[in-house]
């Protein structure tokens, strides 16, 4: 799941999207979620450091072009996949977060760290 998903994103209806901008504008009013910001905005406080590495990799995962931020269509997609996208979506999804080296594989070590 390089790019984002369409399907699940189209089935959003526009008083939802509206509801998701103005939450989204009011906690990160410049329009691009950091790391940082993404803990705070769903309250990620006092993580355990396996806990803080796979939020990290969700954010990794969720910043579909690699910018270091997530913006607002990245965030809709990424709400979109877990409301509402079909297990398949999810699967991909999943499968992305745990092959950290991006390489199309889930390796041993990658496995492990699953496992954990």
């Amino acid at each position: 799941m390089g790019n984002m998903d369409g399907k699940a994103v189209e089935e959003l209806s526009t008083t939802e999207c509206h509801q998701w901008y103005k939450k989204f504008m009011t906690e990160c009013p410049s329009g691009q979620l950091t790391l940082y910001e993404f803990k705070q905005f769903f309250g990620l406080k006092n993580l355990s450091p396996a806990a803080n590495k796979y939020v990290e990799q969700m954010f990794e995962t969720f910043d579909f072009n690699k910018d270091g931020y997530i913006n607002f269509m990245e965030y809709v997609a990424a709400l979109s996949l877990v409301l509402k996208g079909k297990v398949d979506q999810k699967l991909r999804w999943y499968f992305k977060l745990y092959d950290v080296d991006g390489n199309g594989c889930i390796d041993r070590g990658e496995l492990l760290n699953i496992i954990k």
